[in-house]
């Protein structure tokens, strides 16, 4: 008997699920939008407190206050990218996004704070230059913030398909993927990366449509996290309130 010139095809195949999804997906995408950015800024990290544990030590601190610089133009820089996706349902107003900022802060340890607390098991509790139990307290490499946002947008001035300006509105929360530097009673840490505490943010952006699909993005950003990270021989803690202005580029695909 001549067999059927043309393949039968299972249903049921595990391929052919997997053909359907990826044709169902592309149909969605066709109707929804992508938009991708990358920017560059400057941050604000308020003063706060740095408590300290090293069991090993019979230490356990508070200093307060403590000021930070970011030095967001030096190397390595503040910067930032993000890439959201927003649904047709709602007229592209609404979506979902995902966004990583590279963060740094640096202790001004060459200021007076109040230290209270053990030190070597011995109560202290004095007005003194923090370098004398920090020598320094840096997150050089990036409290690196990741968060996935819900993100509200308004188009004004629609020319054609794309609008002149878009006004957006953004919240989310995510984890920090700190890289510590620091030294603690002349003991410096193992530089490394590691999974640090949770964080949320508040942010609101401007867009101006520049070429075709191309916008100029600036906007700002709040950001919160009580970051703890390795010390030497223990834990140190800070809360970490911190403004961001940055500017940019978007995609909208």
């Amino acid at each position: 008997m001549r067999r059927n010139p043309f393949v039968k095809v299972s249903l049921s195949s595990p391929w052919t699920k997997i053909l359907c999804l990826a044709i169902l997906l592309a149909a969605r995408l066709a109707h929804s939008q992508v938009v991708a950015g990358i920017y560059l800024g400057d941050a604000h990290t308020a003063s706060s407190s740095l408590s300290m544990q090293t069991p090993a030590t019979a230490t356990n601190l508070l200093i307060t206050p403590v000021s930070y610089a970011t030095h967001a133009f030096q190397a390595p820089l503040y910067y930032g990218y993000h890439a959201g996706y927003f649904f047709r349902r709602f007229r592209h107003y609404l979506g979902l996004e995902g966004e990583f900022t590279h963060l740094k802060v640096f202790a001004e340890t060459n200021k007076q704070a109040q230290i209270s607390g053990l030190l070597h098991g011995i109560p202290v509790n004095e007005t003194t230059p923090i370098d004398t139990i920090v020598q320094y307290f840096n997150i050089t490499h990036g409290v690196n913030l990741l968060t996935g946002n819900l993100v509200a947008r308004k188009f004004f001035h629609q020319t054609g398909s794309r609008p002149r300006l878009i006004v957006s509105a953004r919240a989310g929360a995510g984890i920090t993927i700190p890289h510590p530097e620091n030294e603690i009673l002349g003991i410096p840490n193992v530089q490394h990366y590691q999974i640090g505490s949770p964080a949320w943010q508040l942010g609101a952006d401007g867009e101006i449509r520049l070429w075709r699909a191309l916008y100029f993005d600036t906007g700002f950003r709040y950001t919160r996290t009580r970051e703890s990270v390795d010390i030497a021989t223990g834990t140190a803690t800070s809360l970490l309130n911190t403004f961001h202005l940055l500017g940019g580029f978007t995609w909208h695909l």
